[in-house]
């Protein structure tokens, strides 16, 4: 996806993605959940395209730790960089972030984007769900600011047509965080996660 973002325009990427499902149209704010399986750039883009500035929530390259690896920070810096291209807004990164978030959903034509399953050694805010079968723990912090705030989540997955050279975009029903527990919601995005990844293992 990296590739396929860079060297290619808007109309080059339409015809090689299936689109199923639409972005919410109503103007009210909603946080694009994602999680890190498939061609995520291509939904960034999507959204984009479909004329959403969308920042994705992140962390920063972590230049100390990647100093003797020059490939995995160049790699690291160039992806962040991609992100904010594809999606024609700036990556808002950890710390501090709940203000900048709150500010660009109050923004017409906006959007943020934060993956659930972030390694549990990255963050301290994890719920216990159950992901194809087994016990996990999914990061809380960007569906609870949704909850607290009554911003809807609109999952996102992506797949792999690898023989028609096609990504293919999924892009769920909104959830209400707010009419339900916290906990409910994330084993709602695990069960929506278990059930594409068991569809398309190879994606």
């Amino acid at each position: 996806d990296l590739y396929w973002t860079r060297w290619h325009g808007d109309a080059w990427i339409l015809r090689h993605l299936e689109v199923r499902g639409d972005w919410p149209r109503d103007g009210k704010p909603f946080v694009v959940v994602f999680f890190h399986w498939g061609n995520g750039l291509c939904g960034i883009r999507h959204l984009a395209i479909s004329g959403f500035r969308a920042s994705l929530i992140g962390r920063p390259v972590a230049e100390e730790q990647l100093a003797a690896r020059p490939i995995a920070r160049w790699y690291a810096g160039g992806r962040n960089a991609a992100t904010a291209r594809n999606g024609r807004a700036e990556v808002i990164y950890w710390g501090g972030a709940k203000a900048k978030i709150a500010a660009a959903l109050a923004e017409p034509d906006r959007t943020v984007l934060g993956a659930v399953d972030v390694p549990p050694s990255e963050t301290h805010s994890l719920t216990p769900v159950t992901l194809l079968g087994r016990p996990t723990q999914f990061t809380h912090g960007l569906v609870k600011l949704a909850r607290e705030q009554g911003w809807r989540l609109v999952p996102m997955h992506l797949g792999l047509d690898a023989r028609a050279r096609r990504r293919q975009l999924t892009i769920d029903a909104a959830i209400e965080p707010a009419e339900q527990s916290l906990e409910a919601t994330m084993q709602q995005l695990a069960d929506r996660a278990s059930e594409r990844i068991a569809a398309d293992p190879a994606a």
